[in-house]
C-alpha cells in the first residue's frame, strides 16, 4: 500500500481500500457458488448461524463502518508517514481494544494490566517524540484508524462468538457493506481528481490486482485468527510482523529512526510481551511478578 501510494504517486487511498473490498465481494460472490463447503455458515440451515437483516443491521452494518473506517484513515495515514512510524502506532492497539473490551463487559481490568498498558503507551509516546519526519494530520489519521480497527475487533470477537461464523463468511457479509461505504467516500472525496490520472498504466493495473489479491488474503487470514483466538490475541501476534515491517520500511524506504524511537518502541514491544505472558495465565504471571519483587526487596533489606 505504502509503496501504490507514495512510490506511484498514486494519492487516492479510498480508491485503494475500496478496491481492496470489491475484490473481497466478488471473490466471495464466486466462491459460495462453486466451492459452498468453504463458507459453511454462509451456507447453513441452521437458524443459530442465520443472518437476517435485523442482525445484519445490528452486527454486521457496525462491524463494516469500523472496518471501512480502519482502512480508510490507515492508508491515509501512509500519504503522511512512514511506516516504521505507522507500526510504532499501532502497538496502542492492545490498549484501545482493552479498554474497549472492559466498556463491553468482555475482559475485567486489573492493576497488572494498568501498568503494563501505562509501558506501552510511555513507550509510543517516545517513538513519536523522537519521530523525524512527525505529522500531526498524519498521527490523527492512524489514531481515528487505531480506534476505529480496535472497535472491528471487539465488535468481530463478540460477532463470531455468538453467530459461529467461519473466516470466509464473515468476510462474504462485510465486504459488500464495507465496500458501499468505503465507494461513497470515494466518490465524493476521490473521483473528479482520479478521473485525470486515468487510464491506467497496464503495468500498474497488475500491481493493483495484486494488492487485491494480498489484501483479500490478510482479511481471510486476520478474521480466522479472530476466529480461534481473541481480539487481544491477535493485536498481540503481531508483534513480529512489526519488527519486520519496521525493518523492512528502513531497508526499502529508507524511513528514518531515530534512537529514542527504538528505545520507545522496544518499551512497547517489551509491554506487549509481558501483556502476552499476562494474558496467557494471569495468576501465575502475577505469582511470579510479586515474587521477583518480593525477593528483590528482601534482598536489599539485607544487603
Amino acid at each position: 500500500n505504502k509503496a501504490i501510494l507514495s512510490n506511484w504517486n498514486f494519492a487516492y487511498p479510498l480508491f485503494l481500500t475500496s478496491w481492496h473490498m470489491l475484490f473481497a465481494t466478488i471473490t466471495t460472490q464466486i466462491l459460495i457458488r462453486v466451492y459452498p463447503s468453504l463458507l459453511p455458515a454462509a451456507v447453513s440451515n441452521n437458524n443459530n448461524n442465520k443472518i437476517n437483516s435485523a442482525i445484519y443491521i445490528q452486527r454486521i452494518v457496525p462491524i463494516a463502518f469500523c472496518f471501512s473506517i480502519s482502512l480508510a484513515a490507515s492508508n491515509q495515514a501512509y500519504l503522511y508517514l512512514s511506516v516504521s512510524f505507522i507500526q510504532m502506532l499501532k502497538a496502542l492497539t492492545p490498549v484501545v481494544v482493552l479498554m474497549l473490551s472492559f466498556v463491553a463487559g468482555l475482559e475485567i481490568v486489573s492493576i497488572t494490566q494498568v501498568l503494563i498498558v501505562v509501558l506501552i503507551s510511555f513507550g509510543v509516546i517516545l517513538s513519536a517524540i523522537g519521530e523525524i519526519r512527525f505529522s500531526s494530520v498524519g498521527c490523527l489519521y492512524q489514531i481515528l484508524g487505531l480506534i476505529s480497527e480496535a472497535s472491528r475487533l471487539v465488535l468481530s470477537d463478540k460477532l463470531l462468538r455468538d453467530l459461529k461464523l467461519d473466516s470466509l463468511s464473515t468476510l462474504y457479509y462485510i465486504a459488500p457493506c464495507s465496500f458501499v461505504f468505503i465507494f461513497t467516500g470515494f466518490l465524493y472525496f476521490e473521483w473528479n481528481s482520479l478521473a485525470s490520472y486515468l487510464p491506467l498504466q497496464n503495468n500498474f493495473k497488475l500491481v493493483l490486482l495484486l494488492n487485491g489479491i494480498s489484501a483479500f488474503a490478510l482479511n481471510i487470514a486476520l478474521v480466522q485468527l479472530i476466529s480461534n483466538s481473541s481480539a487481544l490475541v491477535l493485536t498481540l501476534g503481531g508483534i513480529i510482523k512489526d519488527l519486520l515491517l519496521v525493518s523492512l520500511s528502513v531497508a526499502l524506504f529508507q524511513s528514518p529512526v531515530s534512537l529514542l524511537q527504538c528505545f520507545g518502541y522496544g518499551l512497547a514491544l517489551t509491554g506487549l510481551n509481558l501483556y502476552r505472558e499476562y494474558k496467557s495465565n494471569p495468576k501465575l504471571f502475577e505469582r511470579r511478578c510479586w515474587s521477583i519483587c518480593y525477593n528483590d526487596i528482601k534482598e536489599e533489606t539485607i544487603i
